[in-house]
């Protein structure tokens, strides 16, 4: 071979050698690159998961508490309803015996009224 042969050959020689490491470096940088992507992918995944838990144990603590909450109120309500009725109850009772007492004064004070109608007539007659 020639000189310039032997020169080419060693300049194409150089530049495969070039591309070989530079290749195998990117291939490297890649690989890399590629671990970050999936470490930091795993870690977000993680976040996330630890996130819709706390949200979902806040959720159904939430839920438990409004459910108690609703619950205390019905029951609540059904107390005040009862009461409500006894004490309605109570003044209708009450309503009838005042009624009838009133009922009752008045047919006497009718009777009084007769009796002193009787006696004046007797007085007068």
């Amino acid at each position: 071979m020639t000189n310039s042969a032997d020169d080419r050959l060693s300049r194409i020689e150089a530049i495969v050698e070039a591309n070989a490491t530079a290749i195998a470096e990117l291939q490297q940088a890649t690989d890399s690159g590629f671990e970050q992507t999936r470490q930091r992918t795993a870690e977000l995944q993680q976040t996330m998961d630890s996130g819709f838990e706390q949200t979902r144990q806040i959720i159904e603590r939430e839920a438990a508490e409004a459910i108690s909450l609703i619950s205390g109120l019905a029951e609540h309500q059904e107390e005040t309803d009862s009461r409500f009725n006894n004490l309605l109850q109570e003044a209708r009772a009450d309503r009838q015996r005042n009624e009838n007492e009133h009922q009752a004064f008045r047919e006497s004070f009718q009777n009084m009224l007769a009796e002193i109608a009787r006696i004046w007539q007797r007085l007068a007659g």
